[in-house]
């Protein structure tokens, strides 16, 4: 969550109230916490965020790491995506924060009944190739549980297959995280650790940031004429 003094100043009351959603009345000041049953909810809804994302794993769940050294801060990260003057600034934003902790990155929106690709890192694939994959929606329905992220073993079924066969390379470990947003389309962040049996002992600023994620885009989208 973008952290008091560092978010954007926030001007008309549809973006007071984002800023009331994210625990800060900005209204009165930029500093000024709202009362602690406001902020119990907010701890309460990311330890529920971390049981969301550990729930997957079933046997052998690989060797649990840290956080890589230098990985980028989420307030500092968040406060950057608010700074995004289009959507293709704040997908280069969600693709390279993402890219600090794993080697492959995909981020997709959704259109209909499809996933579209819109930018990668670490794929292999050239700006065009990202651009014409198409995924069947469904491969990821029914995937998130209260609108929290999957981390585990890459899901199957034939609707990922378009998936999987671009990727060239199956996972051991994937995440795949929703950015809800209330106006169309929807975008999905999709990141893996390639071949290696290996996973974060600590998840919540990844889900945490596809939140922010999506707060910055109806903001945007809000903003458009």
């Amino acid at each position: 969550v973008v952290e008091a003094g560092v978010g954007p100043r926030l001007d008309n009351a549809a973006e007071v109230e984002v800023a009331r959603a994210l625990g800060f009345d900005r209204a009165r000041t930029a500093v000024f916490r709202l009362d602690p049953i406001a902020e119990q909810e907010r701890l309460r809804s990311g330890i529920e965020a971390r049981r969301g994302l550990s729930e997957h794993w079933e046997g052998e769940e690989g060797e649990l790491i840290p956080a890589p050294p230098g990985a980028p801060r989420l307030a500092e990260a968040a406060e950057r995506l608010f700074e995004a003057r289009n959507e293709g600034i704040l997908a280069r934003e969600v693709v390279r924060y993402y890219a600090a902790f794993f080697p492959r990155v995909l981020l997709l929106a959704r259109h209909g009944e499809s996933l579209r690709g819109i930018l990668g890192h670490g794929l292999g694939l050239s700006g065009p190739e990202v651009a014409a994959l198409r995924v069947p929606a469904s491969g990821v329905d029914g995937l998130f549980e209260r609108g929290l992220g999957y981390y585990g073993p890459p899901p199957g079924g034939r609707e990922l297959e378009p998936l999987y066969e671009a990727l060239r390379e199956v996972a051991v470990t994937a995440l795949l995280l929703p950015i809800e947003t209330r106006q169309p389309p929807a975008w999905l962040v999709y990141a893996d650790h390639g071949p290696y049996l290996t996973r974060y002992a600590e998840v919540h600023d990844l889900e945490m940031m596809a939140k922010e994620v999506a707060i910055a885009l109806d903001l945007l989208r809000g903003k458009q004429p």
